[in-house]
């Protein structure tokens, strides 16, 4: 992570469709990086749900890798269901406002867990907040 990037705090938006992908990435970053630098945010999205994850300090990345699952275990969604592209886009704009949230530094805090589901579209914070 040294000299990557400029001086200030960075996003790295994990859009990648493995889970294994996801925890390799988390795992790769050290935890000084973590400190007020770099904020990770995990987008996953299916048919019926989006939800989002965020890692930004040593105990944030502790919990991802504690609730981390394979994919085996993920749900099994069909792609062709008419709510998918409705999810893929709720779930791309919580990233990015997420994201716009924590370089802006404002006073609203970020989440760590957020899921939505299409069944009563009732949103779930799953994690905390700092």
């Amino acid at each position: 992570m040294e000299g990557l990037g400029p001086p200030g705090p960075m996003v790295v938006h994990l859009c990648v469709d493995s889970m294994a992908a996801r925890k390799s990435i988390v795992e790769t970053v050290p935890d000084g990086a973590l400190e007020g630098r770099l904020l990770l945010v995990d987008s996953r999205m299916g048919a019926l749900y989006s939800r989002t994850v965020c890692v930004w300090d040593p105990d944030t990345k502790a919990a991802y890798l504690r609730d981390w699952y394979s994919d085996e275990s993920a749900a099994q969604e069909p792609c062709t269901m008419r709510s998918t592209a409705f999810m893929a886009k709720i779930g791309a704009g919580i990233a990015v406002g997420t994201a716009a949230l924590w370089l802006g530094r404002k006073q609203v805090p970020v989440v760590r867990d957020l899921g939505l589901h299409a069944d009563g579209w009732k949103p779930q914070v799953i994690g905390g907040v700092p």
